[in-house]
């Protein structure tokens, strides 16, 4: 982001890039849509986010303590994306339907 720290705008077309990655990611994990997946790559996701955007390791005194809050905050986040990563999606979620469908399908029927 030192393009964006030397005072030149940041291209709107990032901007859009952004929202759409965070959006749609975070709608899946909210209806449970390949949750592993979009997990994973939300946390890839926020680790390039998190060293570009909060390197407080390169700054001093107020920006420094802002920035290793922010990540700090971030590396929750993560933390959080590899636990649904992990155990994957709840009960209600469309994954587990998915998967479940066809062994009632198969159970009924015999």
């Amino acid at each position: 982001m030192d393009l964006v720290a030397s005072g030149a705008a940041a291209p709107t077309w990032l901007g859009y890039l952004i929202a759409a990655i965070e959006l749609f990611g975070g709608l899946a994990i909210l209806f449970g849509i390949k949750t592993r997946w979009v997990a994973c790559a939300l946390v890839a996701w926020v680790v390039i986010a998190t060293a570009l955007g909060h390197p407080f390791w390169t700054m001093e005194g107020a920006a420094r303590a802002a920035n290793q809050a922010n990540f700090y905050k971030n590396l929750a986040i993560m933390a959080a994306y590899l636990l649904l990563a992990i155990t994957g999606a709840g009960r209600y979620s469309l994954d587990h339907r998915a998967v479940s469908a066809p062994s009632k399908a198969a159970a009924a029927s015999a």
